[in-house]
């Protein structure tokens, strides 16, 4: 029998305090790991005041405001768990990266690692906006700023302002707003931002970390994610004045309370206020219908893609300039035009260069809107080195095959029975549907308990559907199927049972091993597939020796 026996498993840190630290790691990084087939999501205990507080900031490395620092790799605690809520939307780094940053939260702490090389005397913001939030109740901490420099000074300065759509004048949000220390209009067009910031739901914007000078201020949509204005489909706003950012000294009041209810005095306070702080943009789109080369990009080192703003009658020609391009890609036309054109990389020793240089020539909309041949030379750098691919994919590799042997040594398995999914929902339709579908031919009669989790229930309901005929077995008033009932129920025809180990509702813990025997018993043909995800941890769990631990009958008389 123990070869027709399925015990479907999520593993829970919490629930398994020996297991080793690997694993630890592993199931901390919201790693989901099912032995054969994993369950439903693990229950968590309800009770205490509600948490109304943000997370609080405790220390950091570097330190806030650290002077000549060289880490790239900056981590921030705070006083409780924390999460990040799109992070790569609303997380702002100044100066800005063109390479995106790694952003992860690890328990109490976030860590930042930044792609480019650091630059020489220069501030680096990191503006969070709201997007920490404490892992309980999602409290957001709002407008968290992370400072350090490169050099011997912090510069502090700050702008700020309001971006306002031109047509309506609506607040724009999530839109890129920069400065630039070169004056020229060209800057704009051919360099990235200085330093920048992003507008929030009501259009408001903060660049902080600016030295004194003098600057020109933009914002952008940036759609194609390289900081300066590339495509003339983005949406962008200027000022005419330039920027001189300022600060000044200022009074405010400041309420002190003898208690929550009475005032004990107001006094005045002296601040820094930082100036200009109401600068004015309006937003807007150049409407055109011209054919243009809109943006280009590579996510990752085996793809890259080109997008124009209208189809053409023939794909662009492309020459390498340090690679050959001849049979080096397989071409895709997602929309089957030539406005939008993905090249997967066929030769594995190209897609290991991060950067690949080419000349582009395809048809251009010149000024006087007329199809004219366009030659652009292309510098196109992916967004996750090869390198750190290969990495990334080397550590995985490792975790899994170090978690598979510390399931193994768990459960007293071999390694090759031991399958991983995605979750529960995935894990127990795979067995479910897999099994019917496998085994039909043999029978179409499936047994299951009435107080199945939902991915067990409208499993069984959808297999219904496809012909097959299933028998819901009732529980007494403890949660417990009758064994009697079971084998009752049990046909020449039955495939399949599924029972759940430990219900995740009222905590029912049904006799595997009875049930295992009274299978046996009835027809040995019939697989058993056992949701065990409540039990993980809190039981002792051995599928092979469990299946003839325990004779039906005598359950039969201890339950009497």
């Amino acid at each position: 029998m123990q070869d027709n026996l399925y015990f479907c498993i999520m593993l829970d840190c919490k629930h398994h305090i020996k297991m080793k630290p690997f694993v630890r790691r592993l199931l901390g990084a919201a790693v989901s790991v099912a032995v054969l087939y994993s369950c439903a999501s693990v229950g968590r205990l309800e009770g205490g005041p509600i948490d109304e507080e943000p997370p609080r900031f405790v220390t950091g490395s570097p330190l806030p405001g650290a002077l000549h620092n060289k880490k790239s790799k900056i981590s921030i605690e705070f006083d409780e768990f924390i999460k990040l809520e799109k992070a790569n939307e609303k997380v702002v780094i100044s100066p800005p990266q063109v390479q995106q940053p790694e952003i992860k939260a690890n328990g109490k702490r976030v860590v930042v690692n930044l792609q480019d090389t650091l630059k020489a005397n220069t501030t680096y913001t990191i503006d969070f906006a709201d997007a920490i939030q404490d892992n309980n109740e999602g409290n957001p901490m709002q407008g968290f700023t992370y400072t350090f420099s490169t050099g011997a000074e912090l510069d502090s300065m700050a702008i700020a302002g309001t971006l306002l759509d031109a047509s309506n004048l609506e607040p724009v949000k999530g839109v890129l707003v920069g400065l630039h220390a070169n004056l020229a209009d060209s800057a704009f067009t051919t360099l990235p931002f200085d330093r920048v910031g992003r507008t929030d739901s009501r259009g408001q914007f903060s660049i902080r970390g600016v030295s004194p000078g003098k600057y020109r201020i933009y914002a952008l949509m940036d759609a194609d994610q390289n900081f300066k204005f590339s495509q003339p489909t983005e949406v962008i706003a200027f000022n005419d004045s330039v920027i001189i950012p300022s600060m000044e000294r200022r009074m405010r009041q400041d309420t002190l309370w003898r208690d929550s209810l009475t005032v004990d005095t107001i006094v005045e306070r002296q601040y820094t206020h930082f100036l200009p702080d109401d600068v004015l943009l309006r937003s807007f789109k150049e409407k055109t219908f011209s054919q243009r080369l809109m943006k280009t990009e590579r996510l990752t080192p085996e793809k890259f893609s080109f997008y124009f703003t209208a189809p053409a009658d023939s794909l662009p020609l492309m020459k390498g300039l340090n690679f050959d391009e001849k049979d080096a890609f397989v071409i895709e036309q997602t929309t089957g035009r030539n406005d939008t054109i993905h090249y997967w990389i066929k030769d594995s020793l190209l897609y290991q260069q991060d950067t690949l240089r080419m000349s582009l020539s395809y048809l251009y909309t010149d000024t006087l809107n007329q199809l004219v041949p366009r030659t652009d030379t292309l510098r196109i750098v992916s967004k996750v080195s090869w390198q750190k691919l290969q990495e990334k994919k080397l550590e995985a590799e490792n975790l899994i095959r170090e978690a598979k042997k510390a399931i193994t040594d768990t459960l007293k398995v071999q390694e090759k029975e031991i399958l991983f999914t995605s979750g529960g929902t995935e894990s127990n339709n795979t067995a479910l549907i897999g099994t019917a579908l496998a085994n039909r031919r043999a029978g179409k009669h499936l047994i299951t308990t009435g107080v199945e989790h939902p991915s067990i229930y409208n499993t069984m309901s959808f297999l219904e559907e496809m012909g097959f005929e299933v028998t819901y077995l009732p529980v007494d008033h403890l949660g417990h199927i009758s064994l009697e009932d079971l084998e009752k129920a049990i046909r020449e025809d039955t495939i399949l049972v599924s029972v759940m180990y430990v219900n995740n509702e009222v905590g029912a813990v049904e006799p595997i091993e009875a049930i295992s025997q009274c299978i046996k018993k009835k027809n040995p043909k019939t697989l058993f597939h056992v949701d065990a995800i409540q039990a993980y941890g809190k039981y002792k769990i051995r599928p092979k020796k469990q299946v003839s631990a325990i004779v039906c009958q005598l359950y039969k008389r201890t339950e009497k």
